[in-house]
């Protein structure tokens, strides 16, 4: 018993670690976007000021860029195969926002930028993932891998 109890405690420190770890990345990716759009802008509309929403970046990127330069959706088998990952990673079950911001720092595209459209989309996703049997959703918890021998979740990823 006394290993299972180091064995937890040791797993405990790990996930602190990789949350310490995700919240710098998150941080970087923030800094690398608002760097992006510094550089892209014009001397004119840089009094705009930098913003650290992913909304108000895209738009101004927007204002740069024609909309087939924008950066585009994440395909489904690859959004699928980064939520089996982040959600491995965590060792439980993730709520939609956990999964959002998993999904994002891995550079995952959902949608035009406004966090409250791109979160629902990956809920309608993810929803529609548990139908198909690779999630488990689990009220108030989030939403789990499915286990069990029967269902190799490798294989039902599209």
């Amino acid at each position: 018993m006394e290993t299972v109890s180091r064995l937890r405690q040791e797993r405990a420190a790990l996930v602190e670690r990789l949350t310490q770890i995700d919240k710098i990345l998150r941080q970087f990716d923030e800094l690398d976007r608002n760097a992006r759009l510094l550089l892209t802008t014009t001397p004119e509309t840089r009094n705009v000021g930098i913003t650290t929403n992913a909304a108000d970046i895209r738009k101004h990127a927007v204002l740069q860029h024609p909309p087939n330069k924008m950066p585009k959706k994440t395909p489904m088998a690859e959004f699928q195969a980064a939520v089996i990952d982040a959600i491995r990673e965590s060792g439980g079950a993730m709520d939609r926002v956990e999964l959002y911001e998993a999904l994002t720092s891995r550079g995952i595209v959902i949608g035009d930028g406004d966090r409250e459209k791109e979160v629902n989309a990956l809920s309608a996703r993810v929803y529609r993932m548990a139908q198909d049997g690779i999630l488990v959703s689990e009220r108030g918890q989030g939403y789990r891998l499915k286990s069990g021998p029967e269902n190799d979740v490798e294989d039902n990823v599209a």
